[in-house]
């Protein structure tokens, strides 16, 4: 049977590489049984296995040297190849079993090197050391975290951490809180919060600097601080108001009295005129009498007459007294008091205007909807106005009660007076 010194040289060749091979991942695995300090009996079987495939290296490789005339020598180097394959491949398995038994070591076993392994994949930066300063325990994350801030390596952690305290870091960084926990915004806009407490490890202290990762939380805090200056603003504003709300109150109650005594007094007034200009108006003296009585009280506050201005029914009995024919084409809003009483105070105002100004006989009134809008348009026929109305109590007073209604009020003068009312919906 062939031989390994009968092999040709390249065969020769293969199997000696072979053994390196091996003899190398037996060495490598010895090393990281030391590493992670296994047992003793792992750290000597690979030794073991090292030294017999080196051993058997070694044999092969003088083999080859014609010249050599050591008797255990040519004998190993003469036994059939079938002896040598068997035995690199019995060589093979048990460096498999030595690197399955260090693969199982690595997985189930807590050893200082699996504790650094997954401390390095921590999100959280993490540096331990001792009272001087000298770092025990450093993750790839702080490490990062301390070239970014200082430009170096984390070699001193008692500096970096009085840095941090100081804010004395590398331009493009910003400090956002200094002093016990430091919270920096990085220049990639990474938000950390660095924090350094003792641990009580046997009879040393151990220090800590941890950087937890508060971006979203740091993005989190800012909306609401912009969130929480909008409520106070708002606070102030409702606070302002409520001081002026007695004013506001009042202020509307002395407009509404006003439009109140400028109706009455309007309308009684147009009413005399007529009265005393056409004998065969339908008013009777007791009557105008009565009404002169009743607004003498009310403006002396002696009596409080039923207030039935906001009626179509005493529109109508108004422009009946006054002489003129009033028109109304289309229809109140429905379920809409605050639009209706509105166009009721306009065409009250124009009543009291047509007659007065114009001498009109006739006041049209027409109500229309567009695009969620009730328009009301009000028109006479008297004597247009000769130049631009310039608006008096009445017209002003009608303007201030719209706008504090949210509608728009209009009024034309040429060619022919046209009072328009725009009035959005609210429904009431």
């Amino acid at each position: 049977m062939t031989a390994f010194s009968s092999l040709p040289d390249f065969c020769q060749t293969a199997v000696l590489t072979v053994y390196i091979l091996i003899a190398l991942a037996e060495l490598w695995g010895i090393l990281n049984f030391v590493i992670y300090k296994s047992k003793s009996r792992d750290v000597f079987l690979g030794i073991v296995l090292f030294l017999f495939t080196a051993f058997h290296l070694a044999v092969l490789t003088i083999a080859l040297d014609e010249t050599s005339s050591n008797a255990v020598i040519e004998t190993i180097a003469d036994a059939p190849m079938a002896f040598t394959a068997i035995l690199m491949l019995l060589q093979i398995a048990a460096t498999a079993a030595l690197f399955y038994r260090m693969y199982r070591r690595y997985q189930t076993s807590v050893t200082e090197m699996s504790i650094k392994d997954g401390a390095d994949k921590l999100p959280t930066g993490l540096c331990c050391f001792d009272s001087d300063g000298r770092p025990r325990l450093t993750n790839y994350c702080m490490q990062n975290l301390c070239r970014s801030l200082t430009g170096e390596y984390l070699l001193n952690a008692k500096e970096f951490w009085q840095r941090l305290e100081n804010g004395e870091i590398s331009p493009g960084n910003t400090a956002v809180q200094t002093g016990q926990e430091p919270i920096i915004i990085l220049e990639s806009g990474e938000v950390r919060r660095f924090v350094c407490r003792e641990i009580i490890a046997g009879k040393k202290p151990i220090y800590e600097i941890s950087a937890a990762d508060i971006t979203e939380q740091y993005a989190l805090s800012r909306h609401l601080m912009a969130y929480n200056e909008e409520l106070e603003e708002m606070k102030k504003r409702l606070l302002r108001y409520s001081e002026n709300v007695t004013d506001i109150t009042r202020e509307k109650e002395v407009l509404a009295a006003k439009i109140r005594i400028h109706n009455r007094l309007g309308k009684i007034l147009l009413i005399s005129k007529r009265y005393l200009l056409d004998e065969e108006s339908e008013i009777f003296s007791d009557e105008l009498s009565q009404m002169w009585k009743s607004n003498i009280s009310f403006l002396h506050g002696e009596a409080e007459q039923p207030d039935r201005d906001d009626t179509a029914e005493e529109l109508n009995d108004a422009a009946k007294a006054m002489g003129i024919s009033l028109s109304v084409r289309g229809s109140f809003p429905e379920n809409d008091n605050t639009a209706t009483s509105l166009i009721l105070i306009g065409a009250r105002e124009c009543l009291t205007n047509a007659v007065h100004h114009a001498k009109a006989e006739r006041l049209d009134i027409r109500i229309d909807r567009q695009n969620g809008k009730t328009i009301v348009e009000y028109t006479n026929d008297g004597i247009p106005p000769e130049k631009d109305i310039v608006e008096g109590g009445g017209l002003s007073s009608l303007r201030k009660k719209a706008e504090d209604s949210g509608a728009r009020m209009t009024v034309v003068s040429k060619p022919q007076f046209v009072l328009r009312l725009k009035i959005p919906d609210r429904g009431d």
